[in-house]
């Protein structure tokens, strides 16, 4: 993503990536594991539940590490992310 230096000053606010939509990202999580590196790490930062999600899904499905990922998506669920879809078994 480019924007001009004045636009991505502005943009570079916890606010804006805590509330940025990262829905084509949670359509396809697996898009973001060799692109989108910086925004995904902001958003995560900033506490963006889509961000979670999809850190969730590919921790747990693509890296077969379930703690991290299991607790990616227990934040996205606490934050009410309604879009994921969540399934417990014990």
């Amino acid at each position: 993503m480019e924007a001009s230096p004045r636009l991505a000053k502005a943009a570079a606010q916890p606010q804006v990536y805590k509330n940025i939509n990262l829905r084509p990202l949670t359509i396809h999580p697996l898009a973001s594991l060799r692109r989108y590196k910086d925004l995904m790490d902001l958003s995560l930062a900033a506490g963006n539940i889509e961000a979670h999600y999809v850190c969730g899904i590919q921790e747990y499905f693509h890296k077969n590490n379930t703690t991290v990922g299991l607790s990616h998506l227990k934040i996205a669920a606490q934050g009410s992310y309604d879009n994921g879809i969540y399934t417990f078994t014990e």
